[in-house]
């Protein structure tokens, strides 16, 4: 019989008659079974280590990566759970000691909140803001010279200074701050923009706010009107 004509009568695929009968020998089936794990050599350590009544994954998988385990800490929980399931626990359990919640006066501030406290105006803080504020400024000459630049900036921007532009664009790019040098080095791709921005009186807030309002009229209508109903819109708007 040809090769098609098998596949046929047994339902099969041409390409896998084609492998059987050009295979040297019977293509015998894989023997099913459990797959060796990267865990199999360090099995007996962990189930000593979890008679002894350590059940912390994330330490039980540093203690076998000690020893050379490859694997990841996922793996380790994984058995873990296995075994809280089917293994009982033994009557002793060595307890992981718990930190101590830190008081709320010694929890280190947030860079969202040391960077507001950076850019408001000294006048507008409270005492405590005040206090904060010159303890971060102590912890580091960094971040003093970061809050100096800071507070001058926006000096600079409210009272529209542009001649003070060019001297803090020099102090910035000698921070030892990369992201206020990136800030510093953007500033100078659209240096033209902020310079006017800084010395003219002339704003395009309302050229922006008619575009969104359009932008706001096309998606109320979006596909079930034409041009003649949005220019109508929008002249009875204006």
């Amino acid at each position: 019989m040809s090769e098609r004509t098998i596949a046929r009568q047994l339902h099969v695929s041409r390409q896998l008659v084609h492998r059987f009968l050009t295979a040297g020998s019977f293509p015998e089936r894989a023997a099913s079974g459990r797959r060796q794990s990267k865990l199999d050599p360090y099995l007996p350590y962990l189930r000593q280590r979890w008679e002894q009544g350590f059940h912390n994954g994330l330490q039980l998988a540093r203690e076998i990566q000690a020893q050379g385990f490859r694997g990841s800490a996922s793996l380790v929980g994984q058995l873990l759970s296995n075994w809280r399931v089917h293994l009982p626990e033994p009557l002793e359990r060595v307890r992981v000691k718990k930190r101590r919640p830190v008081p709320l006066t010694k929890r280190q501030v947030s860079a969202r909140q040391a960077s507001w406290l950076f850019v408001k105006p000294k006048e507008q803080l409270t005492a405590d803001q005040r206090e904060l504020t010159r303890r971060i400024c102590q912890a580091n000459a960094e971040l003093q010279d970061l809050y100096q630049l800071g507070q001058d900036f926006v000096l600079m921007v409210k009272q529209r200074q542009p001649k003070r532009l060019d001297p803090w664009l020099a102090r910035a790019q000698k921070s030892a701050s990369v992201e206020l040098r990136g800030f510093a080095s953007g500033i100078k791709r659209n240096y033209a923009a902020v310079k006017a921005a800084l010395t003219l009186a002339w704003r395009q807030g309302q050229v922006e706010g008619q575009i969104t309002r359009l932008k706001l009229l096309k998606r109320q209508m979006y596909g079930r009107a034409r041009f003649e109903l949005l220019r109508s819109r929008v002249l009875r708007r204006a």
